[in-house]
């Protein structure tokens, strides 16, 4: 097998421009082609050699940004689920009505 740097030597470019393709974000391209670099060097010990080499690191390339999906995804999820929730409740005291910020605002 090649040596790590040959690999990225040949690659990187390659793996940047497929990232780049799914997240059209050049600084989040190059996050993870760095990301997926460093588990190449991790997983070098776990190849098989059944694929060839570039298969591998695409996969591998590919599992980053699903992972980077998710995450994405869930963050959001969350900041949706806060919003739901009122800035301002309403209190009803006799015939008047007010409003005061809910508790996530003080």
């Amino acid at each position: 097998m090649e040596s790590v740097h040959n690999l990225y030597i040949t690659y990187e470019k390659y793996i940047f421009r497929y990232l780049y393709s799914l997240t059209l974000d050049y600084h989040q391209a190059e996050e993870l082609t760095q990301e997926t670099f460093f588990r190449v060097v991790k997983s070098i010990p776990r190849f098989r050699q059944d694929a060839h080499v570039s298969t591998w690191i695409y996969g591998i390339a590919r599992n980053v940004y699903l992972e980077w999906i998710r995450k994405k995804r869930n963050q959001q999820s969350a900041w949706m689920r806060k919003r739901k929730r009122p800035l301002m409740k309403k209190e009803t005291s006799g015939s008047h009505s007010s409003y005061h910020l809910s508790d996530r605002c003080s």
